[in-house]
């Protein structure tokens, strides 16, 4: 049987965590040559959430090909919360792989998809990994509204604003005005009263040598999401 494997990390998992890829990598190789399965390719994602459908991932897509190409047996991955923690996207997926006669390997359950029980032991631990994901979620989300009604500035600083390292009496960071981008704020909000066109902003702020936040050129996007930010900031 021609089998691939499939890896997944996200941004938030360390690399000593079990979940690394080198890890999964041993993992899948190890389980197909006990198996007897002639492992073609590992397709691996790096940074990517387990909550981002599987056709929308680079490598979940070409396992997605692999699969409608008739070219894999079996799918091979180290366990389901890898492979996806959408309960939705991933059931549909896999049902969809097994009408096409590809089997599902999952190293940490012995799953017989062509099974009643085995179907519901998949249904039931996708639903966990799902939960789980939106559990997350909602702390997350708990915490960054907590942090915006004591005023803690969250996400990168605005044009105008800094995040040099100083921090408040609770040991958080905090933005700190930067005279220079808030001088050419100022200027900018003045010619768009004068009735000059975002565009024409960016290119006398090119003309003008005045850098942008990181580097780029100024564009008619640029300018605008400046001055949406500024003015958002002021509002606040």
């Amino acid at each position: 049987m021609k089998a691939v494997g499939y890896c997944r990390v996200s941004t938030k998992e360390q690399v000593d965590d079990g979940t690394s890829l080198e890890r999964q990598h041993h993992l899948i190789r190890e389980h197909c040559s006990s198996q007897n399965l002639k492992l073609l390719e590992i397709l691996t994602d790096e940074g990517v959430s387990g909550g981002t459908g599987i056709r929308s991932r680079p490598g979940g897509q070409r396992l997605v090909d692999r699969v409608d190409g008739g070219f894999v047996d079996c799918i091979v991955t180290t366990s389901l919360d890898r492979l996806s923690r959408s309960l939705t996207d991933c059931m549909q997926e896999v049902e969809r792989w097994k009408a096409k006669g590809v089997s599902l390997h999952c190293l940490d359950l012995d799953l017989d998809l062509s099974t009643a029980s085995g179907w519901a032991t998949f249904a039931i631990r996708m639903t966990l990994a799902d939960f789980e994901r939106r559990l997350i979620g909602e702390r997350v989300k708990a915490v960054m509204d907590a942090l915006r009604a004591d005023g803690v500035p969250l996400g990168s600083p605005p044009y105008g604003w800094d995040r040099p390292g100083a921090r408040d009496e609770h040991g958080r960071l905090v933005w700190e005005p930067d005279p220079a981008e808030l001088r050419a704020l100022a200027q900018m909000c003045g010619w768009r009263e004068d009735g000059w066109t975002l565009q024409q902003i960016a290119d006398q702020l090119l003309a003008d040598d005045v850098p942008t936040k990181r580097g780029g050129l100024w564009r008619a996007s640029t300018v605008w999401w400046a001055l949406r930010r500024f003015q958002a900031r002021a509002v606040s």
